[in-house]
């Protein structure tokens, strides 16, 4: 009896699957041996990198472009610094051949100078950065799209329905 449930587990042991493969780890380094080919870089960025500011946006001694973190063969500027804080949703305007990127500006309604809402839509140019506020006054701007027929649809997220 005892080697029968020897041969028996044996068996059932034999005809187990194989332990399963990681499909992620295995996603992730099929993409990092393919970086160039598929998405034009050397490698992606790691999670070794870290933040360069201590706290909030930047310390005062640093420079805006020692904020950024770009993956290996890659390079990065900036289009403009004068957007409306907490900008949020970007489409490309008109879709074809864009001339510039329409922007919601994710902040609460405030009126921030007498008369004078909060920037809640603003247009960037791509040729030259200028930015031209489009809205004003809306509650957390943040859906924005390019409409096929050329228009710009914009949201607020907001609970009210508004």
């Amino acid at each position: 009896m005892k080697r029968l449930s020897v041969a028996a587990w044996l068996l059932a042991a034999s005809l187990s699957p194989a332990p399963a493969k990681d499909f992620g780890m295995e996603r992730d380094a099929m993409l990092a041996a393919n970086a160039m080919a598929l998405f034009g870089i050397e490698a992606p960025l790691t999670e070794t990198v870290a933040p360069t500011a201590t706290e909030g946006y930047r310390t005062s001694e640093q420079a805006a472009t020692d904020q950024l973190a770009v993956a290996p063969g890659l390079k990065a500027e900036f289009l403009s610094r004068e957007v409306g804080n907490h900008l949020d949703m970007m489409a490309f305007w008109p879709a074809e051949n864009p001339t510039h990127l329409i922007g919601c500006i994710e902040g609460d309604r405030e009126e921030i100078v007498a008369g004078k809402w909060n920037p809640s839509v603003q247009a960037i140019s791509l040729a030259d950065g200028n930015v031209t506020t489009l809205l004003r006054g809306m509650t957390s701007c943040d859906g924005i799209r390019t409409s096929p027929w050329g228009t710009i649809i914009a949201t607020e997220e907001e609970d009210d329905g508004g």
